[in-house]
This record gives structure tokens, sequence and C-alpha cells, in this order.
């Protein structure tokens, strides 16, 4: 079987699995879809188009949507340490490069995107890279006896399962939880160092976890709510994310 055969039907394994799903760039982690790709609804019949006559990796979205948590370690000791403990409840789990993805059932409340001393939380607005995607020759896989499950199948996702959260901006667990919440909070105001503003909006998505396409989405909202007056231009609002992704400190 072909890796595009492997990639298609793992696509409609997941897609009838109920999971939503976004088709990637070949060989890359980013969303051929440019904008709002986390409300994207790919249909059953699109599967094939993206899946089987182009090399597109596959994208599986979390959060409410897919009812999915997941847990990435970047680290594979300590992703064997985690499952030492807790590997009785554990169902799907996905090999990475680096480490590994155990996969949970959202619990129906607020789980945002974050991190954990080994590693990431993909919740609402979040995304994980699926099997048998390819990125830079490693192919994503099936831990052996932890293959695809419906989410009603997954152990529920709870705190417990990993350590307190480490923010450069030492940001609480509490508002890691709704980056949104956080970014309402701040104003970027044209004449009074509003650059300012629009920039720490930056550093707060970078350091809860979000990747760059998710931290665009976050400020395109908090773009239109008001916070930014004037509104930023688009362009802007791309140039200042990159030179967020860029930097080590937060200003």
């Amino acid at each position: 079987m072909s890796s595009v055969e492997t990639k298609h039907d793992s696509a409609i394994d997941l897609y009838e699995a109920g999971y939503k799903l976004v088709p990637l760039w070949p060989n890359a982690k980013n969303p051929q879809i440019e904008k709002n790709w986390p409300n994207f609804e790919l249909k059953d019949t699109e599967i094939a188009t993206y899946f089987q006559e182009t090399r597109s990796n596959i994208e599986v979205i979390t959060g409410k949507r897919s009812h999915l948590v997941v847990l990435d370690f970047d680290d594979k000791q300590a992703g064997r340490d985690f499952y030492a403990e807790h590997g009785k409840v554990l169902k799907t789990i996905v090999e990475t490069r680096n480490g590994v993805h155990f996969w949970f059932q959202h619990n129906g409340e607020e789980v945002g995107n974050g991190k954990h001393k080994y590693g990431d939380i993909r919740g609402d607005g979040g995304q994980v890279v699926a099997p048998v995607s390819k990125v830079n020759d490693w192919t994503y896989r099936y831990v052996e006896g932890h293959p695809l499950v419906r989410p009603s199948e997954l152990p529920m996702f709870d705190c417990k399962f990993f350590e307190a959260v480490e923010q450069k901006t030492q940001l609480t667990r509490e508002v890691i939880r709704n980056v949104d919440s956080y970014l309402s909070k701040i104003e970027s105001v044209e004449g009074e160092y509003g650059s300012r503003g629009l920039m720490r909006a930056c550093y707060v998505c970078r350091d809860a976890g979000l990747n760059e396409a998710e931290t665009m989405i976050r400020l395109i909202r908090w773009n239109e709510s008001g916070n930014a007056k004037p509104p930023w231009d688009d362009a802007k609002l791309s140039r200042a994310v990159t030179n967020a992704f860029r930097k080590e400190g937060v200003q």
C-alpha cells in the first residue's frame, strides 16, 4: 500500500470515528486552509481529494469540536514514565519523532492550549498531526496496542494528568485555560504605545503554547473585538506574530 493510500485510509478511519480533520501541506504541519481552520468542516466527499489524490498530511482538531485533548510529550523517557503511571487507562497513543501524543476525551470544560513540564497540552483551538502523516522523514504512527478509538472510549481528561504549568509570563493555570479571556484585558491604543499591547497579546498566546497559526486566529478575534484602537491590518498582525516567535524574551 502506498503512503498516499495509507493517508487516505487513516483519514477515513479518523473521520468515521468522529474526529474533525484539516488537510496539512505535504511534509509539513501547516494547514492548507488559511483562514479560520479550527472551524473548517471537512466533508467525507473531500477526503479522497486531499488524502488520496494529493500527498497532504492529516491534522486532527483538538478541543470540544473533536471531543479531544492531547498531551504532547517532547521527551520519550518522560512519555515512558507517564505511561508507566497511567498506562492502564490510556487508549490511543501516537508516537512522534521526539516523543508521544496521549489522547484524552474532552471533559466539556474550557481546556486551553498550554505547556506542561515535558511538552504541550492541545485543547480548544488546537491541533495535532495524525498518523500516517510524514514530516522530515518521520511518519507519525499509533503505538502498538494503542490504536485509534472513538472519543467516547478515551479516558476523560483531568488536570491531574500533568504537572504545574510553566510559563515565562507567569500566567496562572486558570488564565491559560482561557487565553481569550486574558487577551480581552489587553488594549492597543494608537499614540499610547499601541504596538506594545499588540506584542503583549502575541507573547501571551505564544507562552500559552499556541503555535503561530493558532496565535493569528486569536489575534484576529482580539483585533476585531475593539481592544485595538484603531484595528491593525492583517499584514501587521502577521508580522507581529512572526517577530514574537523569533524572540526568546518577553517585553
